[in-house]
C-alpha cells in the first residue's frame, strides 16, 4: 500500500471512529447504572440539618423565653441592640 495523504487520512478517520465508538459504549454503560443514589442521599441529609436546626432553634428560643437564663437573654438583646 502507498502511503499518501488519503491514505493516512482515511486510516486516521477508522482510527478515530474506533475510538468514539468505545468511548460512546463506556459512557452509555456509565449513565445506565447511575441510579440517582447520590441525589436522594444529599436529599436525606438535607432534610435532616433542616430538622435538627429547627429543633435547636425552639430549644434556644424556649430557653430564653424561661427564666432560667436571664443574665444570658439581657446579654443577647444587648448585642443585638
Amino acid at each position: 500500500m502507498k502511503k499518501t495523504l488519503k491514505n493516512a487520512l482515511d486510516h486516521a478517520a477508522r482510527k478515530f471512529c474506533a475510538a468514539v465508538t468505545v468511548k460512546k459504549s463506556a459512557v452509555r454503560e456509565k449513565l445506565a447504572e447511575n441510579s440517582g443514589q447520590f441525589v436522594m442521599d444529599h436529599a436525606v441529609v438535607f432534610v435532616l440539618i433542616i430538622v435538627l436546626g429547627g429543633i435547636a432553634l425552639a430549644l434556644l428560643t424556649n430557653f430564653l423565653q424561661s427564666d432560667m437564663a436571664p443574665t444570658l437573654k439581657s446579654k443577647i438583646m444587648e448585642f443585638f441592640k
